[in-house]
């Protein structure tokens, strides 16, 4: 069951019958007790996010009540590519203020994705060759400044960014960085400067900007839990719940549930002209280091 099969203003059938684990009534074949019929309310895609409020799922809530409450608009795939310019994005497609890597650093994936770019920082083959390609416009003789500390993630993304890793994935614990980003990108900016030294090209790194990228659009399949109004269903709960065979009927104390895809999403947005996907920045975690790195290694 999906949101597409709510009829009219997505309610659900008074008569609905529905499966949890705190089970209340069996029927058995020596009893052939009757099921109990659970009552049953509306459960619309913007109890969505009220449900993650409850669950103490803040930006995760933030996030959908953007896309919920902004103009419609649909995320072309170009974003997505490698080397696309977020700085040519209209604002109102861009957010870089509800996801923060205060929030972030107290999730541990997030943690172990941080302790993997400080290890390389850019000093891997392809780091190294998207360094050199930052540092184009430079005259190969005078000292070359790249980028500066406090820039904003846009630009630092655009001008500076040189390595990555992603973190998340649908085994990921169910918390609020599941529900805001699922999988996403932690990028590594580097700010400095080029100059020559006994003639080799050598970088000396002051700064480097650690920051969260993802897009947040619901374009293609995906299923996005299995919501009441006041949860998401763990996956056991979702798996329990899809297991039903006619003989065990639950008492459902926090109202009715239902799985959510994507289209969805796209429905409400068709319905209403509200809807508009937009790309997640977070804040920069700016760090101060000293090094230098040779340009022309052989890594």
């Amino acid at each position: 069951m999906s949101l597409n099969d709510f009829s009219n203003t997505n309610a659900l059938e008074s008569n609905a019958l529905f499966v949890l684990p705190e089970a209340r009534s069996v029927m058995s074949p020596v009893s052939k007790t009757e099921p109990k019929r659970v009552p049953a309310q509306r459960l619309e895609i913007t109890s969505i996010p009220k449900a993650m409020r409850s669950m103490g799922w803040t930006t995760s809530a933030r996030l959908m009540e953007r896309w919920l409450s902004t103009p419609a608009w649909t995320m072309p795939p170009v974003v997505k590519k490698p080397g696309f310019d977020e700085r040519t994005l209209d604002t109102s497609h861009c957010d870089d203020t509800i996801v923060t890597m205060a929030w972030a650093t107290r999730f541990e994936r997030l943690q172990d994705a941080i302790a993997s770019v400080q290890r390389t920082s850019f000093h891997t083959r392809n780091g190294l060759a998207l360094l050199n390609k930052r540092l184009d416009g430079w005259d190969k003789t005078t000292p070359y400044k790249l980028g500066y500390y406090g820039m904003p993630v846009r630009s630092l993304e655009a001008q500076c960014q040189v390595n990555a890793t992603q973190f998340g994935s649908l085994l990921s614990t169910l918390d609020d960085m599941y529900g805001a980003l699922g999988d996403a990108n932690l990028k590594i900016g580097v700010i400095g400067t080029a100059y020559r030294e006994n003639g080799r090209r050598l970088f000396h790194a002051d700064h480097v900007g650690l920051y969260i990228l993802d897009q947040y659009d619901f374009n293609g399949w995906q299923y996005l839990g299995t919501w009441t109004k006041d949860k998401v269903l763990t996956r056991g709960e979702a798996t329990f719940a899809e297991t039903y065979t006619g003989r065990r009927i639950v008492d459902l104390r926090s109202g009715p549930f239902a799985k959510v895809f994507n289209e969805d999403f796209r429905e409400y947005r068709n319905r209403t002209g509200r809807g508009g996907d937009f790309v997640v920045f977070s804040d920069v975690l700016w760090q101060r280091v000293d090094k230098v790195f040779d340009l022309e290694a052989e890594l």
